[in-house]
């Protein structure tokens, strides 16, 4: 027996960690082949038997995943975000909540032959969107301004709307059905709101206060964090049904949106957390279906997922964004942005459960729609969306924009060699005289603080595919490496080669997992002696049949007294970056960036020049520029 539990939850973590990564590998939606694998490993293959691995664990343990699933979707939400477009927010988890749920019944009855209270509460459930799945999307996708933030916002929300609203409808059916659903609305949705509400502000403040006074070490904050939500979950539901779910949701909203202490550590934690709950949600109610439940999807089913997908969704989006200001392409992207997630999975595996427990003859067929549908706009909208934002340029899939985190003089020159090619270029600094040059040069450049996470999420990083720390200072070009790779992924996010970095390059260090910008001796000083010196950054286009290597390249100018490869930029317009990481074979027609300087190289013309004394590193202390500019002037 022991083996057979441990070789159970053995089997779930495998499937579901190889489910992630097939999906990450493939670019399709992970949720797909979490249900298959769950599918094919218990009804098909008979591997896994959740009822008998957890037994009556099955549902509590499903309910407090979601409530952290929940939780961490609300660390996500940013107010600022809200007070931009809150009004149409508001609107689509209201008015387009109702008439979704309105809608799907009506379907329901008719395609399904559900009786009312059976059909009401399926679109109670279905409300529920899935951001477990939208966010997903929306990092593959990309879309640019307000529209990614109305999306993220609904499909967080409409979970416990939707949960609410489906367990008020289900308390009403198990208490005398429908004649007493305006009595149960009304008290449910008070109390849950005074609930949650209190419940979220006290243990918010309680958290946040332990952390300040330092009541909290700081590996306690996590542990400690993780067992607040499930206890807040837990009192609130003890005290109304299902209003746990939006008191850990609006908990995540408060700790990510008070200015009292940082809490990104812990938004990591969870994010890390929430990729693993959700593969084992998945696997282990997929593996709970029964071959008797899936044989009772038939046509009807179809039907009911077209009418959800054609009429359902577009009715719900367009009376919601009457007045908006949004555009076409906007709502189009809205109304294909509504696929069914782990929170609709987990509770309608309950609500079967007391469908069947009442005696109803629904509740198994009640879960096979649910994961008909689920299945059905996960495959449709994933692909629909994508489609369509790459055709109307909503988004971007693969961006090739380059952010240079520094807008110093020769990150400037490189940013106006990009740009040149057509490459999507941002700069950000601290230095406001850095940031106004390199507007007046025609770039697009922010001023703000790296270590500020607020700044970094202003900033619309849709075009944005690389990022290049090229400050002087090695410490805050790591941390901007770390930062910018939460967004990007961290093999897309290079830093200069510092001291150290040089050194353990330039002595045969096989570790690559650093990806150190350009070469070994392409510190911040060398570039800018380089720069200083006549240095320019120079195109070259690679001619002939023959691939060229990395150390072909200088080949292209055998007589300069330095040439360094900065760029490759493909006839696709594919951008690679030169990095200690580069094994790549270059191909005909490829643009290469180099810096390049000829043997009889000068120094920049006297405007330029002065230029550079001007804008180079004005904050430093005066000795240190005159020190700084002896040695350029040796070189």
């Amino acid at each position: 027996m022991e083996h057979g539990v441990l070789l159970g939850l053995t089997t779930v973590v495998l499937l579901g960690t190889l489910a992630q990564w097939l999906g990450w590998r493939l670019q399709i939606p992970s949720i797909l082949l979490l249900l298959t694998f769950g599918l094919v490993a218990g009804p098909g293959l008979g591997w896994l038997d959740p009822d008998a691995l957890f037994g009556d664990l099955v549902f509590p343990a499903a309910s407090i995943a979601v409530a952290v699933i929940l939780f961490e979707g609300g660390l996500t939400l940013k107010l600022k975000e809200f007070r931009e477009s809150g009004a149409l927010i508001l609107r689509l988890i209201s008015i387009g909540s109702l008439l979704s749920l309105g809608l799907t019944a009506f379907f329901a009855a008719w395609f399904l032959r559900f009786p009312l209270e059976v059909a009401l509460l399926l679109g109670a459930l279905l409300v529920i969107t899935g951001p477990t799945v939208i966010g997903p999307m929306l990092r593959q996708i990309r879309p640019r301004g307000r529209i990614s933030h109305i999306v993220k916002w609904e499909g967080i929300l409409n979970d416990p709307v939707g949960a609410i609203l489906a367990v008020i409808l289900l308390e009403a059916i198990l208490h005398g059905g429908l004649p007493n659903l305006p009595v149960f609305l009304a008290t449910g949705a008070v109390l849950t709101l005074v609930v949650s509400l209190l419940g979220a502000a006290v243990v918010g403040l309680l958290l946040v206060g332990a952390m300040r006074v330092r009541w909290l070490p700081d590996y306690l904050h996590i542990p400690v964090t993780l067992s607040a939500v499930i206890g807040l979950y837990s009192a609130a539901n003890l005290v109304q049904e299902e209003a746990g779910l939006v008191a850990v949701t609006l908990l995540g909203i408060f700790l990510a949106n008070q200015r009292s202490f940082p809490v990104r550590h812990i938004v990591e934690f969870k994010e890390n957390l929430q990729i693993l709950l959700i593969s084992a949600l998945f696997i282990v109610l997929g593996a709970r279906v029964t071959p008797d439940t899936l044989q009772q999807v038939g046509w009807q089913s179809f039907f009911f997922l077209v009418a959800m997908i054609v009429v359902v969704r577009p009715a719900s989006v367009l009376l919601s964004t009457l007045g908006s200001g949004l555009d076409w392409k906007e709502r189009v992207f809205l109304i294909l942005m509504a696929p069914r997630g782990i929170v609709v999975t987990a509770l309608a595996s309950v609500f079967a459960f007391r469908l069947t427990e009442m005696g109803s003859p629904y509740g198994e067929r009640f879960f096979a729609e649910v994961l008909f549908v689920i299945l059905g706009t996960v495959l449709f909208y994933g692909i629909a969306a994508s489609l369509f934002a790459r055709r109307v340029q909503i988004g971007i899939a693969n961006p090739e924009g380059v952010l240079l985190v520094g807008a110093h003089p020769w990150a400037q020159t490189i940013g106006l060699a990009l740009l040149g090619r057509g490459v999507a270029v941002q700069l950000i600094d601290g230095n406001r005289d850095f940031v106004e040059q390199a507007r007046r040069e025609g770039l697009e450049a922010h001023h703000g603080n790296i270590y500020s996470s607020e700044f970094i999420e202003d900033i619309d990083l849709s075009e944005i595919g690389r990022a290049l720390a090229v400050t002087p200072n090695t410490e805050l070009n790591a941390y901007a490496e770390l930062e910018l790779g939460n967004y990007l992924g961290k093999t897309r996010v290079y830093h200069l080669a510092g001291e150290e970095d040089s050194k353990e390059l330039r002595g045969g260090s096989t570790q690559r997992q650093k990806n150190v910008l350009f070469d070994a001796q392409a510190t911040f000083d060398r570039l800018e002696e380089e720069f200083y010196t006549g240095a320019t950054v120079r195109e070259f286009v690679l001619e002939g049949d023959r691939e060229w290597s990395v150390r072909d390249l200088d080949a292209l100018m055998p007589s300069a007294a330095c040439f360094l490869p900065l760029f490759a930029i493909t006839p696709s317009g594919e951008v690679q970056v030169f990095s200690s990481r580069s094994r790549t074979e270059l191909k005909r027609g490829t643009c290469v960036l180099a810096l390049a300087r000829e043997e009889d190289g000068h120094a920049l013309p006297s405007g330029r020049q002065q230029q550079w004394e001007r804008l180079l590193e004005p904050d430093r202390p005066e000795k240190e520029r005159r020190g700084r500019k002896e040695r350029r002037t040796t070189v």
